[in-house]
């Protein structure tokens, strides 16, 4: 998991697969913390997992939104769903986005969004690390991302993306707060239940501070 504050349209693509919108899913992360710099992680497996959902949603949604790019749209994905990281053809996924943003580029968000899964299965920092400024920061991003253009032109273009990605901010502001306050520990990651950043969606427990 790569943790990253959302500031415009093009950051979308930045975001790594926490997402999950058909059923409630349980994942552990672990912060750490030494000094003033904060570290997440999650197993190998976890991570291949999450990104997994990610390109779920992502799919269903594009489908949805594109009929006529449904084969290209299958190619791409199935390009996607390898078990590890090795196994990614990457010269073909990067050839496969590129025809299908060549064919809708000039849609908003378009991009963007096709973009998504691809950026999550090229992720390798399972262990992120930031400072608890860096931490700081981001929550004012998540926070006043829902009110940002970018963030209404997410929401009315691919509105389960918007959904799911208000989700995974909710999760991501729980890690950072607990970052801020400092506050390590292992942290359940509960995705399926929909809400907002700052609805409460994460359950933690922390043994010990610094």
């Amino acid at each position: 998991m790569k943790l990253h504050p959302l500031k415009s349209v093009a950051t979308v693509t930045a975001i790594v697969g926490l997402i999950s919108i058909t059923a409630p899913a349980a994942f552990a992360a672990e912060l750490g913390l030494q000094g003033t710099t904060c570290s997440v992680t999650l197993t190998g497996n976890e991570h291949a997992q999450l990104k997994r959902k990610l390109a779920d949603v992502t799919e269903k949604e594009l489908k949805a939104a594109h009929p006529e790019l449904r084969q290209q749209l299958d190619r791409y994905f199935s390009l996607l769903r390898v078990d590890t990281p090795a196994e990614l053809n990457v010269p073909e996924i990067i050839a496969a986005n590129y025809s299908l943003v060549a064919k809708k580029g000039h849609i908003p968000l378009f991009g963007e969004v096709v973009s998504l899964p691809m950026n999550a299965a090229f992720e390798t920092h399972i262990q992120p690390v930031f400072s608890q400024d860096a931490a700081s920061q981001a929550l004012v991003s998540i926070r006043n991302f829902p009110d940002t253009q970018a963030g209404g032109l997410l929401r009315t273009t691919y509105p389960q993306t918007y959904n799911a990605l208000m989700e995974v901010r909710a999760q991501e502001q729980h890690l950072y707060q607990a970052c801020v306050d400092a506050m390590p520990g292992e942290y359940t990651l509960d995705f399926g239940s929909r809400g907002n950043p700052g609805e409460g969606l994460l359950s933690g427990s922390s043994f010990g501070s610094s």
